[in-house]
């Protein structure tokens, strides 16, 4: 049609022209034409729209002074010059119209051209219908238990929701055809159904009334289960009822006239009772409850005992028990506890070495409460025969030599000769004495010591000096115990030797050729316990004589520890230590003094205040002490800080980044500056610096990691644990491809394009791999952000990016925001095995797989689309 026409106006033109050339003759020419103008374009933004929306017009002429546009032939607005030839012009139609564009070159001096027209469509569609909603409640009163029917019809309708009193309720099949839906309610209930369409929004609601039957909203015991004594409350609170009975197993229990709604009661049973409580109303039958109180027993110690009980030092010994109702026992001893748990509660044995005399308390616990029980142990202290010496150990003929001896532990000796077996008439209680005897040959004497620690054997020779016999006369050391880098003398004397030689247990000799072979001395200092040997050698062949030199070890505290060294009020701590070489053992903290075994726990409960402990361990060297001090520390600080890390708190950075890291997150909260603190990424710790001081604040370089991950916060008070509060993005790179400035009207379609790339995932074209969505959300807001106001629409539509390297291109076909405004707008990506996504902004997300630096996604990058 507007080829005719315009073929039409050529014709008209040519037939002017030879007009002009018949009429040449004449004394006067007539103006000439100017060239016809060309319409390049004339088009609409939109060929269908609901009624008032925005529709741009625009051309573009060639040759053109004049313009108008008329609408169903009535003028809209005319044009000249520059504007003539290009421009745009916003209409709003409310019905169907046809706009036509017309122009004429008209240049100075020359006739106007023959008018040159194009004509555009716009399709006004037809307003969407308000949905129509109707609901009832049939019956809408009843008793409680008893069900109603809600009864709805609707149409024009594209969503259907339900509250009662507030809460949403579920919709079950295919609301939105109209249906019914059975209910229940407890109390009176108010139900509200919205129906949502193209064309609106509507509501109707209708309220059910529940009679007052007598029914229990609450019956419970606080606590259900108590120790036998204790007390419980028991608590109700009923509805509609005229009359409250309350009883146990044996009978009626008081309720007043104040107690028909809610009350309590404190009762004490001595053993498992049942309470019931039994309500009626005006209507309905009576109800019942019940709750049963649990009476717990408590521990008790059936059998204690020590084996054996009275032992020597070092020597094992065995704790034996029995107990009922016992859910944990603990052996302890002069306040700190030996055992490290874990023992049978019903029946069992421990054993340990037995150190000194004293009383083993066995303590049992469960649910019912505990007892205990004592156990004495007696250590006596070892025979010991401190000295038994002959002197002079050898005589002549006819000559005595009186054996001298000292012991510690005995209470009784016995001195007898070796060689014939003879007892020597010695009074059986000198433990400490001395003896003459005058032997007429080489005579060895055995000294026997006895006590409760045992008994004890020692023998000595006495020589008679005979020519050329070879014997060992004496080998001593003295004294027989000393400290490391302290001496020692080793003495002997040697009968018919032509050599003697010294060498200790491991066979080193001691300077051999410097010893006299009849009687000396030598000084020795070895740095731990030795045998020394002495051996002579002489006509008749080679004897051997051995002593021992004890080196007793000095005092040392190997452990000493508080575990926790740092608690809140009111929490306990457990003491633990391991000492050498000690003879005493003692704990001290606050006015408490405590005789403890060489190694041992110590439970100190309920600490209120900072509390120094000091172990002091007496022996050689000592004594020695060691102090730890266990803080009691106020954690509502700590706790504060901890809470004030809320989301909105995080000052820079965000809280999702690239899988290789180096991100930075900063964290803000009072007293985060305050103390040593410890970042963690799920299982990986942070590099983290003070942004500055007294500022409160923590910037964190993030360590690699994959997935959502926890952020915790560690302190020497304890650590807080936010789950989930990190997510490493499982996409390299992605972007929001355009258009990024949109604007059109409420509820009008747009294609937006999104890019992505994940090696592994966007070079598989036969099936996709990756999802993408687009959507847009409260200008300037972060997508990522939990409870972000975000409305995400699928990408439907695919295909590798042409043009931009690898990777695929998206397409989403969505519909703009029912409301006018400005919105942000992004893609977001992720894997079809994942729930992680990666949001994608207009200036890409790059997640350091192919830059050295990562580009997160800022909400200042998002696109922008106005609504309007």
């Amino acid at each position: 049609m507007k080829t005719f026409r315009s073929i039409l106006t050529l014709l008209g033109f040519a037939l002017c022209l030879g007009c002009v050339a018949c009429g040449s003759g004449s004394e006067e020419a007539a103006p000439v034409s100017a060239a016809a103008p060309v319409v390049e374009r004339f088009a609409a933004s939109a060929a269908e729209v609901r009624p008032g929306a925005l529709v741009e017009l625009s051309w573009s002429v060639r040759d053109g002074s004049r313009a108008t546009i008329k609408a169903d032939g009535v003028i809209v607005q005319t044009f000249l010059g520059e504007e003539a030839r290009a421009g745009t012009l916003a209409v709003r139609p409310t019905q169907t119209v046809r706009y036509v564009l017309e122009v004429v070159h008209a240049p100075d001096g020359r006739a106007a051209s023959p008018t040159v027209s194009e004509e555009v469509l716009v399709r006004v569609l037809a307003a969407e219908p308000r949905p129509v909603l109707t609901l009832r409640a049939e019956p809408a009163m009843l008793e409680r238990g008893e069900r109603s029917s809600l009864l709805w019809t609707v149409r024009h309708a594209s969503r259907l929701e339900l509250t009662a009193n507030g809460a949403p309720r579920e919709l079950e099949g295919d609301a939105l055809e109209g249906g019914q839906l059975e209910v229940s309610p407890e109390i009176n209930t108010t139900y509200v159904m919205t129906a949502t369409g193209p064309g609106g929004r509507v509501s109707e609601e209708v309220s059910i009334t529940v009679r007052s039957s007598a029914s229990v909203l609450d019956f419970r015991a606080e606590p259900e289960e108590i120790p036998l004594g204790a007390e419980s409350v028991l608590r109700w609170r009923t509805q509609g009822a005229h009359q409250v009975q309350l009883s146990d197993e044996e009978g009626a229990l008081p309720v007043s006239a104040e107690q028909l709604e809610e009350g309590a009661i404190v009762v004490a049973p001595e053993r498992d009772q049942v309470y019931t409580l039994t309500v009626k109303g005006a209507v309905g039958e009576a109800r019942e409850a019940q709750v049963t109180v649990r009476v717990l027993q408590p521990a008790e110690v059936t059998s204690f005992t020590v084996e054996p009980e009275r032992v020597r030092a070092g020597e094992p010994i065995t704790l034996r028990w029995g107990a009922v109702n016992a859910d944990e026992v603990s052996i302890w001893r002069g306040g700190a506890r030996l055992d490290e748990g874990g023992l049978d509660p019903a029946e069992g044995s421990w054993t340990t070495t037995a150190e000194r005399s004293g009383t083993f308390r066995l303590k049992v616990s469960g649910p019912g409460g505990g007892a205990s029980a004592e156990a004495t142990l007696e250590v006596v202290a070892p025979v010991a025969i401190d000295v038994f010496r002959a002197d002079p150990a050898m005589v002549e003929p006819g000559s005595s030599s009186t054996l001298w001896w000292e012991t510690t532990g005995a209470t009784q000796v016995a001195l007898v000769e070796v060689n014939t077996g003879r007892p020597l008439a010695v009074p059986a209680d000198a433990v400490d004495g001395s003896w003459s005897v005058t032997p007429t040959a080489l005579t060895r004497y055995a000294l026997t010591a006895q006590g409760p620690g045992g008994t004890l054997t020692r023998e000595l020779e006495v020589g008679v000096q005979l020519e050329g016999r070879l014997r060992i006369i004496s080998f001593t050391v003295s004294p027989e115990s000393i400290e490391p880098g302290q001496e020692a003398t080793l003495s002997w004397q040697v009968a018919g030797a032509s050599a003697v030689s010294i060498a200790t247990q491991r066979g080193g000799a001691l300077v051999p050729d410097e010893l006299s072979p009849l009687t000396g001395t030598l000084p020795v200092s070895p740095e731990q316990t030795t045998r020394y040997v002495l051996r002579a050698t002489g006509e008749t062949g080679v004897i051997e004589r051995d002593v021992v030199l004890t080196v007793t070890r000095a005092v040392e505290i190997g452990r000493f520890e508080a575990s926790p060294e740092v608690l809140s009020p009111g929490e306990g701590t457990t003491l633990g230590w391991t000492v050498h070489n000690a003879a005493s053992v003692e704990l001290a903290y606050g006015d408490e003094r405590l005789e403890v075994e060489s190694q041992g726990t110590l439970r100190l409960d309920e600490v209120t205040e900072t509390t120094e402990v000091t172990l002091t361990a007496s022996g050689l060297g000592g004594p020695l002490e060691r102090r730890l001090e266990v803080v009691v520390a106020d954690f509502g600080l700590a706790d504060a800080v901890a809470d004030a890390l809320t989301d909105a708190q995080l000052s820079a950075g965000r809280r999702r980044g690239p899988e290789s890291g180096g991100n930075r997150v900063v964290l803000e909260g009072y007293g985060l500056d305050l103390w040593p603190m410890q970042v963690w990424f799920g299982e990986s710790e942070a590099e983290c610096d003070v942004v500055e001081e007294g500022a409160g604040a923590l910037e964190c370089v993030v360590p690699p990691g994959a997935g959502r991950v926890a952020l915790v916060l560690e302190t020497p008070y304890g650590a807080r644990r936010y789950p989930g509060w990190y997510v490493y993005e499982p996409v390299d790179r992605c972007a929001l491809v355009g258009p990024l400035e949109v604007v059109g009207r409420p509820g009008s379609r747009q294609v937006f394009t999104g890019w992505a790339l994940e090696p592994g995932l966007t070079e598989v074209l036969e099936e996709l791999l990756l999802v993408a969505e687009w959507g847009y959300g409260p200008a300037g807001t972060d997508p990522a952000w939990p409870g972000a106001a975000w409305e995400w629409f699928e990408a439907d539509t695919w295909s590798p990016c042409e043009g931009c390297g690898e990777g695929l291109r998206f397409e989403a076909s969505a519909e703009l925001p029912g409301d006018a405004g400005v919105y942000s707008h992004a893609f977001r990506v992720r894997p079809l095995l994942s729930e992680l996504w990666t949001y994608c902004d207009g200036d890409g997300t790059f997640n350091d797989t192919f830059r050295e630096e990562s580009n997160a996604f800022e909400p200042e990058a998002a696109g922008t689309l106005t609504v309007e």
